[in-house]
């Protein structure tokens, strides 16, 4: 049973959700996992973390409390992750899985569509999300959506087709396909998996490998780093960055409403 107050369970009284939180409920059950999408949402979790840092970090936040950046740089910064720098390169629209089989690792658990890197596989670059991928195919066949193609083998790119590329910039999309690192964007399928993708990030740790497989049905398989329930639900698969900043907001009383998180997430919706 879902408890009170958890992800889904919230979601579920949202119509425009109403699909995508029965699969994400089903998918939870298959591949059993903890029924939430983010630590902003579930009481819990959100709990767990607040106490968690008021323990370890309370005496930054009392010097840094007047600047967010800065109070979360101080507490990476004393768990000796002040310096560290992304490789990674940002797509700032949607990645959409093409192949039967696309491997990705799962990124920063705040953000719904959830982010991914690219590990193997093809994909789509898309400049809108869209319903379905036969919605996606639709769009590209009538020129209304840019046609770019990008193949991985161990987080590199190794082949790309770039048809068309108007309404992604084209100098983004050169810097993309150019790229010797890693590339990381939002992962989009359509709407009634919408929830799934945050929902697998809640309950993996940071070093993880995610199948997403395209059958008949899309299906998905966490091959390395499923995290356990009492971790997820303590909060431990949240990373650092994270969870200063949740901290903070809690402490400043800037944490948004649950609802307002909804809402900003329902106008996403295609």
């Amino acid at each position: 049973m879902i408890r009170k107050m958890r992800s889904l369970s919230i979601l579920s009284n949202y119509p425009q959700l109403k699909n995508a939180v029965m699969l994400a409920e089903k998918v939870s059950k298959e591949m059993d996992l903890e029924p939430v999408i983010m630590p902003q949402l579930d009481d819990n979790i959100l709990n767990n973390i607040v106490k968690d840092m008021e323990y370890r970090y309370s005496d930054i936040f009392n010097e840094y409390k007047y600047t967010k950046d800065l109070f979360v740089r101080k507490v990476l910064e004393k768990e000796g992750k002040g310096e560290k720098k992304s490789s990674l390169t940002n797509f700032p629209y949607y990645v959409v899985p093409f192949s039967s089989k696309t491997v990705v690792r799962m990124i920063g658990e705040d953000q719904i569509p959830a982010h991914g890197v690219i590990l193997n596989g093809t994909v789509r670059l898309s400049f809108l999300p869209y319903e379905s991928y036969s919605t996606l195919e639709q769009r590209i066949n009538s020129k209304e959506e840019d046609d770019v193609v990008v193949t991985f083998k161990d987080e590199k790119i190794t082949n790309f087709e770039r048809k068309r590329s108007i309404f992604i910039e084209p100098n983004l999309v050169t810097k993309i396909l150019s790229s010797k690192g890693a590339i990381e964007g939002s992962l989009w399928t359509s709407v009634e998996t919408l929830l799934i993708f945050p929902m697998i990030n809640m309950n993996v740790y940071d070093d993880n490998v995610v199948e997403i497989i395209m059958e008949d049905e899309i299906s998905f398989k966490i091959e390395k780093g499923k995290a356990t329930r009492d971790d997820v639900n303590i909060g431990n698969t949240v990373d650092l960055e994270e969870k200063a900043k949740i901290y903070y907001d809690h402490k400043t009383k800037k944490n948004l409403q649950k609802e307002i998180i909804i809402k900003a997430l329902i106008s996403k919706l295609p």
